[in-house]
C-alpha cells in the first residue's frame, strides 16, 4: 500500500511539495461535498481521477486522506482549471464504507497493532508479551515507510503534469501513530519499555539522518515516561535496550547500538 500511495522518486516528491504549495483553495472551480450520510473515506480510484482531470486539463486535489470520517455535506475534493467537471464520475471515484480498511489506507495496519498492544496491556488483560509481538510488526512497518518518500502523493499523468494531489501521513505522523499510546500505556512495563527503546536505537542507527528528529524526540519522551514510572534505582534496567524486552544482554556483534543508549548484563 505504501507503494501506492506515495511517490516513488525525488523528483516526483519535489513535483508534489511545487504543485501542493501553489495549489489556491480560493481559485478552486469546484468543490465536490458528500451528499449522503456520513462514512468514511476507504479507498480513491487515483487512475480514474487522473483520467478525468487529464481529459478536462484540470487538477485534482482531495481535501481528505483515506481514513478520515466524512460527515454529510463535508468537502471531499477542490477542482482547479477552466470549469467544473461531471459529478457522477468524481463520485464514482470515491468509496465510502462504515469502517477503515487496510487495502488503501497505509496508516491503519499501524493503527491495528497499536489497537491490539494496547488492549493487551490493559489492566484487565496484562499481557506485555504480546505488545512487545506487536512492536517486532510495528518495527517492520516504520522501516518500509521509512525507505519511502513521505509527502503529498501525487499523480501525474505521461507528460509529467501534476493532475491528482493526495494526502498522506508524513513520517512524524507514522512514528506519532505507532508509539505515542503504547508509551503511554507500556512506559511502566519493564519488559515494553526495553522493546520500545531497542527499536528506537535500532532506527536511530540504520535510518538516515533526515528521520532522526522524529525517533530522537520518541526516545526522550520514553525516558521522560520511564523516570515516572520506575525509582531512580530501576529506571537503568527499564531503558536497557533490548529486543526481547527480557533485560539480557543486548550488545550486537554489528556494533549497532546507538550513542546513549543502555544495555546491561546478565549474569549466568
Amino acid at each position: 500500500m505504501f507503494d501506492d500511495v506515495y511517490p516513488v522518486s525525488s523528483t516526483e516528491v519535489a513535483t508534489a511539495q511545487q504543485a501542493a504549495s501553489s495549489v489556491d483553495p480560493s481559485s478552486a472551480v469546484q468543490q465536490v461535498r458528500n451528499p449522503d450520510v456520513g462514512g468514511v473515506l476507504v479507498a480513491v480510484d487515483r487512475d480514474e481521477l487522473l483520467r478525468i482531470a487529464q481529459r478536462h486539463d484540470a487538477l485534482i486535489e482531495l481535501c481528505a486522506a483515506v481514513g478520515d470520517h466524512i460527515a454529510a455535506g463535508g468537502l471531499v475534493l477542490r477542482v482547479y482549471g477552466d470549469q467544473a467537471l461531471p459529478m457522477r464520475p468524481l463520485k464514482g471515484a470515491l468509496m465510502f464504507g462504515d469502517e477503515r480498511t487496510l487495502e488503501d489506507d497505509p496508516a491503519f495496519t499501524l493503527r491495528l497493532l497499536v489497537d491490539v498492544a494496547i488492549k493487551a496491556l490493559s489492566p484487565a488483560v496484562n499481557d506485555p508479551t504480546t505488545a512487545v509481538q506487536c512492536l517486532h510488526r510495528i518495527a517492520d512497518v516504520l522501516r518500509y515507510a521509512a525507505a519511502k518518500h513521505l509527502s503529498t502523493g501525487v499523480v501525474t499523468d505521461p507528460h509529467g503534469a501534476v493532475r491528482v494531489l493526495v494526502p498522506t501521513p508524513t513520517w512524524d505522523d507514522l512514528v506519532a501513530l505507532a508509539l505515542d499510546e503504547i508509551r503511554a500505556f507500556g512506559a511502566g512495563q519493564y519488559q515494553v519499555a526495553r522493546r520500545v527503546r531497542a527499536l528506537l536505537d535500532d532506527l536511530i542507527v540504520d535510518l538516515p539522518a533526515k528521520r532522526h528528529p522524529a525517533l530522537v524526540r520518541q526516545r526522550e519522551l520514553l525516558e521522560d515516561a520511564v523516570e515516572r514510572s520506575f525509582p531512580a534505582e530501576q529506571r537503568p534496567d527499564a531503558l536497557a535496550s533490548d529486543r526481547q524486552g527480557l533485560g539480557m544482554t543486548i550488545h550486537s556483534a554489528e556494533g549497532s547500538q546507538a550513542p546513549g543508549s543502555t544495555s546491561i548484563t546478565s549474569s549466568a
